[in-house]
C-alpha cells in the first residue's frame, strides 16, 4: 500500500513524498482512479507521519525481540530511509523550511508552514541521533545540516 501513496516520478511537481490521503476503495472525490491517493502532498500529514515512524520505532526497542517486532522495525526504517532523504529535498532551497503544499511550491496562497517544519526537524534530528538513517552529505545532502538551515 505504500507504493500506491507514494508520488511516482512522472507526478507534476513530484517530491516522490506520500500523499495527504488514501482510499483503498479508489471511489471518494478526491482519490485518483488508478491508485486512490489524493491530489496534494500537504506538510502537516508527512510531519506527523514522520514523528510517527521515529516514536514508534522507539518504542519498539522497548518490548522484547520476536518475529513480528524484527519485521516492523524492519519494515519502518525502510520507510524512513525512502521518506527522509525526500523530506530534506523537499524543503525551500532558499528558506530550508517546508510549503503547506508540498506539491505547489511558490503557488498563490501557499506559505512557508512552521509546524510542519518542527515537526520534521524533530524527525531528522531523532532519526539521525537513534541511528535509524545514516547523515551522509556524500548521499544528497545532511538531514543535520537540513534541520539547521530551517
Amino acid at each position: 500500500m505504500l507504493n500506491n501513496t507514494l508520488q511516482n516520478a512522472t507526478a507534476p511537481n513530484t517530491t516522490g513524498l506520500l500523499y495527504h490521503g488514501y482510499d483503498f476503495s479508489h471511489v471518494a472525490s478526491w482519490a485518483s482512479a488508478d491508485r486512490g491517493h489524493s491530489p496534494e502532498v500537504w506538510d502537516r500529514a508527512m510531519g506527523w507521519y514522520a514523528m510517527a515512524l521515529v516514536d514508534v520505532l522507539d518504542i519498539l526497542s522497548t518490548l522484547p525481540s520476536s518475529t513480528l517486532t524484527t519485521e516492523l522495525r524492519t519494515t519502518l526504517l525502510s520507510f524512513i530511509r525512502i521518506l527522509f532523504p525526500r523530506i530534506r529535498d523537499a524543503a525551500s532551497p532558499t528558506s530550508g523550511v517546508w510549503w503547506l503544499v508540498m506539491t505547489q511550491p511558490g503557488r498563490t496562497g501557499n506559505y512557508f508552514e512552521s509546524s510542519a517544519t518542527a515537526m520534521f526537524v524533530y524527525a531528522l534530528l531523532r532519526s539521525v541521533r537513534m541511528g535509524y538513517v545514516a547523515d551522509d552529505p556524500d548521499e544528497g545532502g545532511s538531514l543535520t545540516e537540513a534541520a539547521k538551515k530551517a
